[in-house]
């Protein structure tokens, strides 16, 4: 998703806005500087990860489009598209989200965390570990930002279109047109203008949070 779409002015000073706060009382020895350095080799090797999946994606793509039989690639190349939207969401902006959350719980917001398989009571968030737990869904952290003054996140990410890619629910006819079934019929999406808005809010996020985190602990994530 490193591209060369730049954010907007809006969404770039939004962005900025909600994250400024977090860098306020950001310092050596600070709570949030504590669980923020505690966690950065794990960030590292989650960024890791998905970079060679979204590669892989792009370079099939260009496959695709590379092909003797062009009949059927604006399908494929949608549908890519489609994919690619899913894996950011589950991938890169759940590493996101987490990173903001872990500011936040550091600077005295509590999230609550539901009994589980492992634990058979209610607690607070404390690690990235926690976040992990499968009672804690996407929804439910991007609800717990957009109470504590991050809403923006929610912008980035389209739930409903992102759950629909994920259970099926689309299809693509031949001339990579993209549908998605609700309850009334088919509803047509311009799945690359979501795809830009994607990666908008990605550099916009990446260019601040980033930013002050190198300048802040000394180490790039």
């Amino acid at each position: 998703m490193e591209s060369i779409i730049k954010p907007n002015k809006e969404i770039e000073e939004e962005v900025r806005k909600q994250l400024a706060p977090l860098f306020a009382v950001f310092y050596t020895d600070s709570p949030r500087f504590e669980i923020y350095k505690r966690h950065i080799p794990q960030f590292i090797e989650r960024m890791r990860k998905p970079k060679v999946l979204l590669t892989t994606l792009a370079e099939t793509m260009n496959i695709c489009a590379s092909a003797q039989e062009k009949t059927s690639y604006p399908r494929v190349r949608v549908f890519i598209g489609a994919v690619t939207y899913l894996a950011f969401a589950e991938i890169y902006v759940d590493i996101f989200v987490n990173q903001v959350i872990l500011l936040l719980i550091a600077g005295g917001h509590d999230l609550h965390l539901e009994p589980d398989y492992k634990h058979r009571y209610t607690r607070h968030v404390n690690s990235l570990e926690d976040l992990d737990s499968p009672a804690l869904s996407l929804s439910v952290k991007l609800d717990f930002l957009e109470v504590n003054g991050v809403p923006f996140f929610s912008k980035w990410i389209d739930r409903p279109l992102r759950n629909k890619i994920a259970h099926l629910e689309f299809e693509i006819n031949d001339n990579g047109e993209f549908f998605i079934f609700e309850e009334k019929g088919r509803k047509k999406v311009d799945l690359f203008r979501k795809l830009q808005t994607l990666a908008e809010y990605f550099n916009a996020f990446t260019d601040f949070f980033l930013e002050q985190i190198t300048k802040k602990t000394g180490q790039k994530v």
